[in-house]
């Protein structure tokens, strides 16, 4: 049996492995202060939270919302009731 990936899971392996950040990422890590994203990351960023989670997701809604890492997963999880 293949456990279910989480929305945190999911989120912090797209971070970690396509940023390479100088510093750790945290929940509290802002997406583009700390970790730099720029409208391309973001796009990119979307479309494999996208594929991964078999969501659709409205780059503004999300984008506008979301200062940090934290953020972004808790949106997710409410907005597409995930956990």
């Amino acid at each position: 049996m293949i456990a279910r990936k989480t929305v945190h899971d999911v989120v912090m392996g797209y971070l970690i492995e396509n940023l390479q950040p100088k510093e750790d990422i945290h929940l509290y890590s802002t997406l583009k202060d700390d970790l730099g994203l720029d409208s391309l990351d973001q796009t990119e960023m979307i479309m494999h939270l996208e594929q991964e989670l078999d969501i659709v997701i409205d780059d503004d809604q999300m984008l506008d919302k979301t200062a940090n890492v934290e953020e972004l997963i808790n949106l997710i999880k409410r907005r597409y009731h995930i956990d």
